[in-house]
This record gives structure tokens, sequence and C-alpha cells, in this order.
């Protein structure tokens, strides 16, 4: 494919690899020269030293660029040594053979390296390479593409030369001050209004602080903007959240770009409330959990990271349990990784089923090929519910948390061979032309676990149809996020996903097509469930989102920040407009997006964005997200009751 002005992507990838070496090669010449004058001996062995390294390095990353299709950036410092070993062996980790030609190669390095000093060059020739590696520190631009002069996202990043990518990333990183969680912050933020913006009407989704010490505090004004499609039988409803593991809106449901490959959902859309424009707030699992359960600000690193230390917060599973919901969270995998498991006991959950939790019966996802799994597959974690659940026996309605693991690399599932197969023939049943299944054909390990994934909900819901308790269960489905082993196609594609309302409850259906996010969803929940089955809310939130959109057409009217990776906080979408890493784009329809140069708008872009990094410092880093009143928060019949 080409980009923008027609020149092959391989040409100006070599083009900026070489702009890119001559711009390391002149920070690198004049310590080189001083030790050269000193101990030309030193000098070589330190030219071979730093020159092997940069190899690797540079090797590495080309390596986890072909497994994730994503350029690593300052995103592997949120990560611990044990997270990145366990993220290591899903991809195979180190092996004697995969170490091999790496060995060898490396040698071969160094052996031409030693050869080339002893052979004579004449001076200049050598006059002249010191002289262009000078002058290319002037056209040091010319090494960082933009994301902007390409046809799509995963163009710029093949592109991209890699090494430049990760070290202007991990620039960033050390050098950018997000803000001082004890400093001033900017005078707007704090506005003595002390009322939400919200007022009623359709298209108002702000409000304005309650508090000066807590820069999030807002009077609870999330609208119910779902009752009028449910019936009402008075009796509160179980709710089922399923997060699936990199769902995307690019090959999932009608109209996806890459091709529907989840038929049983998209089946399902239509008898439901579904939304085609929603976004994930993160680009990895870690953002999920507060996001849905808490619309709950980033912190650093995301809000998970901050384990123990985490502000005193509310959630969905706090606030339903307080009122005499029981709560539960099921997972394949170790509830550990992420933290998520100080998450939800700080919470309050009342059971985490993950892998230790399994025992005789059930079998894990495939090893790969250094012998690791994820944990047990999606079949095999409704399976184990729906034992845990039959087992409870009880009357109180539940709220039950599904995380799933399958949509992941090293992308093996039971069965597989099945799956491969309903994946050639989903080509031919959503009639691609050879074109479109040679492009496909490439990522059919990945294709082949998304038909097991939305095999494993159709088989789920129908078990829970024949439940007693189905016709008053409302089930919701999103990813987590979308899939970076399938080719990105724009900045915002990454959160793109499904999101989906089903209930025997539902009176009418709709497809919405306004832009909402896993922010919007503990708000919208909560309203619902406080105006239509009395349960208790506090008077006054901190929710990161405002509510779900319920408007059927496209439109975007919610302003909040997005993260892509861990230590990465640089994308913001403000209305109808986005910004990806500092460049400003236009969002239409289907979340298209067209890269705008308006200075004027990104200014106030940007400057919303400051903003709530400032509030995000002083809510994470000060405990100071909510007053002790909004946390202790007790329901009425529960502080009578005492």
């Amino acid at each position: 494919s080409d980009l923008k002005g027609g020149i092959p992507i391989l040409l100006r990838a070599i083009g900026y690899d070489i702009v890119f070496m001559l711009n390391l090669s002149a920070w690198l010449i004049l310590p080189y020269i001083l030790v050269y004058l000193l101990n030309r001996r030193l000098a070589t062995i330190l030219y071979i030293t730093v020159s092997v390294i940069l190899t690797l390095v540079y090797l590495g990353l080309v390596g986890y660029f072909v497994k994730a299709l994503l350029p690593l950036g300052s995103d592997i410092f949120g990560y611990s040594i044990t997270e990145i070993q366990h993220i290591l062996n899903t991809s195979g980790g180190v092996t004697v053979m995969s170490v091999l030609p790496l060995v060898i190669f490396v040698a071969l390095l160094i052996f031409m390296m030693i050869r080339s000093t002893y052979i004579r060059t004449r001076r200049p020739l050598v006059y002249t390479f010191t002289l262009v590696i000078l002058i290319s520190v002037f056209f040091s631009d010319l090494a960082s593409p933009k994301a902007k002069d390409f046809k799509n996202d995963f163009a710029y990043y093949v592109a991209v030369n890699k090494l430049q990518f990760f070290t202007s990333k991990s620039y960033d990183y050390v050098f950018n001050d997000e803000g001082d969680a004890d400093g001033l912050y900017d005078e707007y933020w704090y506005t003595e209004a002390g009322v939400p913006g919200m007022n009623g009407t359709s298209d108002d989704f702000t409000y304005s602080c309650t508090n000066q010490n807590f820069p999030f505090l807002h009077k609870e004004a999330a609208r119910d903007v779902l009752g009028n499609f449910f019936t009402n039988n008075g009796v509160k409803p179980n709710i089922v959240l399923i997060i699936v593991e990199s769902l995307g809106r690019g090959y999932s449901c009608e109209g996806a770009l890459q091709g529907n490959f989840t038929p049983f959902l998209d089946s399902l859309s239509k008898h439901s409330l579904y939304w085609d424009n929603f976004i994930s707030t993160a680009g990895r699992t870690f953002g999920v959990l507060p996001a849905l359960t808490g619309s709950l600000p980033f912190g650093d690193k995301g809000f998970l990271d901050l384990g123990p230390n985490a502000p005193n917060h509310q959630s969905l599973i706090k606030l339903l349990k307080a009122n005499g919901y029981s709560t539960s969270f099921y997972y394949g995998g170790n509830s550990n990784f992420d933290i998520m498991d100080v998450y939800l006991k700080k919470n309050g959950i009342d059971k985490i089923t993950d892998e230790k939790s399994y025992g005789p019966g059930y079998s894990k996802l495939p090893s790969s090929e250094s012998g690791f799994s994820w944990g047990y597959g999606d079949k095999e974690l409704y399976r184990k519910s729906f034992e845990i659940i039959n087992k409870e026996n009880s009357n109180k309605p539940r709220l039950d948390i599904y995380l799933t693991v399958a949509n992941h690399s090293p992308f093996l599932v039971a069965n597989q061979d099945y799956y491969m197969q309903a994946f050639k023939r989903r080509m031919v049943e959503i009639h691609m032309n050879d074109e479109e299944k040679d492009n496909a054909q490439k990522y059919a390990k990945q294709y082949s676990c998304i038909m097991y994934t939305d095999d494993a909900i159709r088989q789920f819901i129908a078990a829970y149809k024949k439940r007693p308790d189905f016709k008053n269960t409302i089930f919701i489905i999103t990813g987590d996020h979308r899939m970076p082993e399938i080719p990105i196609i724009t900045q915002i594609d990454r959160f793109h996903v499904p999101f989906i309302i089903y209930s025997p409850m539902l009176k009418r259906t709709q497809r919405i097509s306004s832009v909402s996010s896993h922010f919007d969803l503990t708000p919208s929940l909560l309203a619902f469930l406080n105006k239509n089955y009395g349960v208790q809310i506090p008077s006054q939130s901190a929710w990161i989102g405002s509510g779900l959109d319920t408007f059927r057409n496209f439109r975007s009217v919610h302003s909040y920040p997005l993260m892509p990776n861990k230590n990465e906080l640089i994308d913001y979408i403000d209305k109808d407009y986005f910004i990806a890493d500092k460049q400003v784009y236009k969002v239409s329809e289907n979340l298209n997006l067209d890269p705008i140069d308006d200075e004027a708008v990104k200014s106030r872009i940007l400057a919303k964005f400051a903003d709530y990094k400032s509030k995000n410092q002083v809510a994470t880093k000060s405990n100071r997200l909510i007053p002790d009143d909004v946390y202790n928060f007790k329901p009425t019949f529960m502080v009578n009751s005492k």
C-alpha cells in the first residue's frame, strides 16, 4: 500500500531509518572522537559495544512490532519485571532456537566491525561522511513522520523507525511534567456555580465542580436515559457485565470495516440497545474495570496501578452491594494481573473466581511454545460461573462481572481447527472479495479466536435463557479495547468497541450512533436503578463520565481523556474533535477522523486536557476524589437497621 503522495511505505521507511541513523551518529560522534584521542583501542571497544547494543535494541523493537503490530513506546515503563515476563511468555517466551539466530547475527556483526577497524579509509571520505552526519541534525524532523501524512495509522506504524519512536516516547515520559498534586491549578477549573451543567436538555453533558478541595466532585446529575426502554416489574434486575478481551468494532457487528466476524453478537445487537460508535477509555485491559465500574480517573499508570494507595472512591460494585446485591467477578486468568484483585477487594466484591478456583473438570487454553497459557477459555469461564451461581441459590439480585482472556496472544483456543473453518466460511458469508480474503488470512488465528469468543457468548446466553431469573436479567456486553494484532486503521480505532445492552425486559430496541464511552456506563446504570428500582446513591459523585447518550443519529457531545497505554495519557476527545499525541482530528460519522490544522481548536483542547491532568494528579495523589461522607454513604435502610 502507498502513502499519501504515492510513495511506497517501504521506501519512506528506509528514508526515515537513514535520517535517524545519521542523527544518532551525530550525537555519538563527539564522545567517540574524545575517547579516540585518549585511547584508540578503547574507542574501538566503545564503538563496537554501542553498535551492538543499539542493534539488539532495534531488532527487539522490530520483533515487538511484528508481534503486536504497534511500535513500543513508553508503556513498557508501566509494567513490572514480572508482568513483562508474563507478556513475553504469551508470545512464545525465550527459547534456545529463538535466541540462536540472534547470537549468530551478533557474532557476525562484531566480526565485521572488528575487521572494519583495520580497513584504511581515505580522509576526504571520512570528512565528507562526518559533514553529512553533522548536517543531518538540521533535518532531524525528517526522521519523525507524522501520522496525518499517511492514509491510515497502520501505514504510519510500519514506516516509523521503531528505535526513534521508542526513544521519543521515552523522552516524553521522563521529562514531561504532568502537574503537581500540591501545586496551583488553572483558575478556570473550579466554578462557584456548584450546579452541574446537566440541566435536563438532550445535549448538555457537562457538570461543574462543587468543592474546590475535590476537583472532580459534582452533584449527581446523570439522567435516567434507559428507563423508557425497559418494562419494570418492581424487582431489582440482575446485572451481567461481560467484558470481552480485545473485542473491537473493526471486526464485530454490522458495518465492521475489516469484516463482521461475530455473527451471534451481530444478531443479538438487533434485539438490543446497541451503540455502534462506542469507545473504550484505554488501549489495554488495565483501564476497563475502573472505567466501566467506577468512571474513575487514570492516575499516572491507570487507576488499578494505584493499588492499596488508590484514593477513596465509589463504584457500581460498592453501591450495588450496599443496596442488597450479591457481587461477583469471574476471570479465566490470574486476577492479580494489573492488580485487578486489589481494586475489586477495595470495592468490597463478594467473590472473585480466577484460575486458582477452577479445579478438576476444567481445561485451560492451549499453551504457547514456552508452555504458557493465559488461563481458562471463555466457555470454561461461563460454565464455571453457572456452577457457582447454582450452588449459591440466593434470592439476592446479582451483579456478575466477567472478563475473558481467549482473544489474546498466542491466540490459541480449544478446538481451533473448527473455528478456523468457521472463519473461512464467514469470509464467504459476508461476501469478501479475493483481496479482502487474502488480507484477512494473514490474521487467521486472531479471527478464529474471535469466532470462538462469539460462539462462547452464544452458548452462554442460550444457557442463561433456561434459568428462571433470565426474565429479570440485563446483559451488558463490550470489549475492553480493540485488538492491536489486527492492523489498526486510525488513532481512535484502537478504542472503538461494540456496546450492547440486551435483556428480555427490553420493550423496544434501538441502534444508537451517538458517541459514548466506558466512563458513561456507571452513571447511567445507577441513575436507571435509582429512578426505577429505588437503588439509593449519594447525592454527589466524582464520575468522569456524565452518562450514556441515547441519541439515535451520529453526534459526539462528551469530553474525556483516553489512555492508549500505561504512561501514555496523550489522547483526548472533546465533542466532535479528537486529539492524539498533539495532532487534532475532526470526528465524523463511523468515528472517521480527518486531520485538521487549527491552532485555536488545538489550544482549546490542550487546555481542557491539561485541566483534566491537573485534576487527575490532585485527586489520585492526595486522596481528594470524594469526601468521607460520599465514600461512607449507606442506603437509609442500612442505617435504620442498626
